[in-house]
């Protein structure tokens, strides 16, 4: 009893609206594979984009590049942008929450702010020289509230 009691306190305060992954070929993540995502806002607030991964050793390099796009409808604004994210260090080791097979890593995109009829749809694919990317298993957005803290 009082772990469902300490589950549903945890539940309460996730500020998460959205989280959500989409699978991707591990043996090769083709350059022009571009995964989509539409978010549809639940309330006028603040907002983190968070981009997660899930990668196994197979990847070949430390750090990923990917091309990220952003668009806010209506309103059709949005960003572009290139970002960075480590998968191994130097030494081999994995980044990130490790699993059985796959380590997960978590990279802030952005803060926004949306308004209540808003949606979110955002566009990544790697820009790295190699066509087809081995080792990544799992791409995921997840957009966190800011401004507003959940009680139950």
């Amino acid at each position: 009893m009082a772990v469902m009691a300490y589950i549903t306190t945890l539940a309460c305060h996730d500020s998460r609206i959205y989280h959500s992954f989409k699978n991707i070929n591990i043996n090769g993540w083709e350059h022009n594979d571009t995964i989509t995502f539409g978010i549809p806002c639940h309330e006028t607030g603040d907002y983190e984009i968070n981009i997660t991964m899930r990668a196994n050793r197979d990847f070949p390099y430390l750090n990923v590049s990917l091309a990220t796009d952003y668009t806010v409808f209506p309103k059709k604004t949005g960003k572009k942008r290139v970002v960075s994210c480590t998968i191994m260090n130097k030494e081999g080791s994995m980044h990130g929450k490790e699993g059985i097979s796959l380590n997960e890593v978590r990279y802030r995109l952005d803060e926004i702010h949306l308004n209540t009829k808003d949606s979110l749809v955002v566009k990544i694919h790697h820009c790295m020289r190699r066509e087809s990317l081995p080792g990544i298993a799992n791409i995921g957005i997840e957009l966190v509230r800011k401004d507003k803290q959940q009680v139950n």
